[in-house]
């Protein structure tokens, strides 16, 4: 049988371009704001999970690409010249979608060129894990923003129900829509409050830790994935009902140190809900 180098993919490549695209304005407007080396140290404003999934998906192919340099025989030169030839026309009429001034935009040619090297691609478990990370990476803004625009209503009116449970333990409270109505304050619950973003952040580290850890999900990581947006979720809505107490609270959970610390938690939350253990005996990918 004639073989094609198994190791090589067109996709990767453009996935890398493509995340680059969508992250470009923010970051020259950091550079441009406030110079380079004060912007690199801020991550250019861009949230540490988002650098971290790319970098974790590079890692992970970076290790399929090794295995399969070691164990793949030589390929036949004229017939991976004909299947690669496909694959880099595909990626070129992608890559020109790229010049659509759209960060979403560049966030979906993303996703559509880590799924085509998902599908093309599968050279082991840790080439299909990155590039199912790179798809989780590239889908997050893009979803968050249209499940945002279409259900904002009922996801606000969620938070807002949860966190007026909480304080109707000690308070006479209410809910109209996305407010918390009590007879001595009200809290409007806006789209920078919901916890959605905050759990869409905690799955895309849970998923990355996974992954560069066992290069698998399994059935038991489900209930670890509930747990895990169960504890958001509760931590937001515990956030939104300590912001009533007074204008102090307020602005210390809504923008000062309390704010830090259910930010930091957030973070710490899908640490606690991954499996860390390691199998010894599985076999290596």
């Amino acid at each position: 049988m004639k073989l094609v180098e198994a190791s090589y993919t067109p996709y990767f490549w453009l996935t890398l371009v493509a995340a680059g695209n969508a992250l470009l304005p923010g970051i020259l407007a950091q550079i441009i704001a406030l110079g380079f080396f004060t912007a690199l140290s801020g991550g250019f404003k861009q949230n540490a999970i988002i650098w971290m999934g790319i970098a974790a998906s590079c890692y992970l192919r970076w290790r399929a690409y090794s295995a399969a340099q070691f164990r793949s025989s030589m390929p036949d030169r004229s017939l991976a010249q004909g299947y690669y030839r496909k694959q880099h026309l595909i990626c070129l009429l992608l890559a020109l979608l790229l010049v659509i001034p759209s960060a979403t935009f560049s966030w979906l040619v993303c996703a559509l060129a880590a799924l085509l090297w998902r599908l093309h691609g599968r050279v082991n478990r840790s080439d299909c894990s990155a590039a199912v990370l790179m798809i989780a990476v590239a889908l997050r803004e893009p979803v968050s923003q249209l499940s945002l625009s279409l259900f904002a209503e009922q996801i606000l009116g969620f938070d807002s129900f949860l966190s007026s449970l909480l304080l109707s333990a000690n308070i006479d409270t209410g809910q109209i829509g996305n407010i918390i109505v009590s007879p001595d304050f009200s809290l409007l619950v806006l789209t920078g409050c919901s916890a959605f973003n905050n759990a869409s952040l905690a799955l895309l580290l849970w998923l990355t830790l996974c992954f560069l850890l066992h290069q698998k999900t399994t059935a038991m990581d489900s209930w670890r994935l509930l747990l895990l947006l169960f504890l958001v979720v509760l931590s937001n809505s515990l956030r939104l009902s300590l912001m009533t107490g007074s204008l102090e609270d307020y602005q210390y959970f809504h923008q000062g140190k309390g704010a830090d610390a259910f930010n930091d938690l957030s973070t710490l939350l899908p640490l606690l809900c991954t499996n860390w253990r390691r199998n010894k005996c599985r076999a290596i990918h």
